[in-house]
């Protein structure tokens, strides 16, 4: 039986660039991937990373 659980990801997690606010990229209820990269299970906590996900983006050129 498959359960289903609700969390959320640290904006620090979610992109490369910098934002002002994580709405101006997701919406409330919006589905997203992510990939699981620690699980603490004393405090019952999993962190997930979108970030992980994409490539990191070249630095500017100089």
């Amino acid at each position: 039986m498959q359960q289903r659980i609700s969390m959320g990801v640290a904006e620090r997690r979610m992109f490369w660039d910098r934002i002002d606010h994580p709405g101006e990229v997701v919406d409330v209820g919006q589905e997203i991937t992510a990939v699981v990269i620690d699980l603490d299970t004393g405090r019952e906590l999993v962190t997930l990373s979108r970030k992980a996900l994409q490539e990191k983006p070249s630095p500017p050129p100089c």
